[in-house]
């Protein structure tokens, strides 16, 4: 009898196990024919950036998995997490200090890069004339993500060992200067940190002045075009 006990609970072990690996929340995907689907996700609140998913439109239908080829994007309904697939380069130089030494700064600059072209779905951070997005690889290194004009750059911050010295390379805080230059020139990147608040903070901020800044243009246009009318009228 405690045989088959035995053997009830080892399954029910296994069914536990088996449901806690899936959490199917409502979603909604785009594909790659522009098409919408509206259905069920295998939701696993992702530490590691996905490179598929696993989605079904009925609930008595069996789940496909679908790659960054098949699918553009899809959001999460509860929480509205957005991901989109994208493809990109990082440079592979780690984060530690210690994998990553240089004799001087001259050295640093003219290293070979160890470039890797990924693609994945990323999660969006902040969208508008500027989007940022956030990738974590498969050994949990995180990187962000800026595209501006259909261009994608990660944002560059490296951890260097200069001889006896680690010094921290915040390259990222020029990017964004550079980038969001145009209309915003109040926005203050030096002491940024390399952090999803901090950066998405701050592009949100320039998404915003932005935004502003172009109803402003174009209220001004439509404002001289309706005294130019007046004028030319006889």
């Amino acid at each position: 009898m405690n045989k088959y006990y035995l053997i009830y609970f080892l399954f029910f072990l296994i069914k536990i196990n088996t449901f806690s690996q899936s959490n199917y929340v409502a979603a909604h995907l785009i594909n790659s024919q522009n098409d919408t689907l509206t259905g069920l996700i295998n939701y696993k609140e992702w530490v590691k950036s996905p490179s598929q998913i696993s989605f079904k439109q009925e609930k008595n239908q069996a789940f496909v998995n679908y790659t960054t080829e098949e699918i553009q994007s899809f959001i999460i309904e509860s929480n509205k997490e957005t991901y989109y697939s994208k493809s990109f380069q990082i440079e592979k130089l780690a984060r530690n200090g210690n994998n990553s030494n240089f004799e001087n700064m001259t050295k640093y600059a003219a290293r070979n890069k160890n470039l890797v072209t990924i693609k994945s779905f990323v999660r969006i951070l902040s969208l508008g004339k500027l989007n940022l997005y956030s990738f974590v690889d498969k050994d949990l290194e995180s990187y962000f993500l800026v595209e501006s004009n259909n261009k994608i750059d990660p944002l560059v911050y490296h951890i260097i060992e200069l001889g006896n010295t680690t010094a921290e390379l915040k390259n990222y805080q020029k990017q964004l200067e550079i980038l969001m230059f145009d209309n915003c020139t109040n926005i203050n990147t030096s002491r940024l940190e390399y952090s999803e608040v901090q950066l998405t903070k701050i592009v949100n901020q320039y998404n915003l002045c932005f935004k502003r800044h172009q109803a402003e243009s174009k209220e001004k246009i439509w404002s001289l075009a309706f005294w130019l009318v007046l004028i030319v009228q006889p």
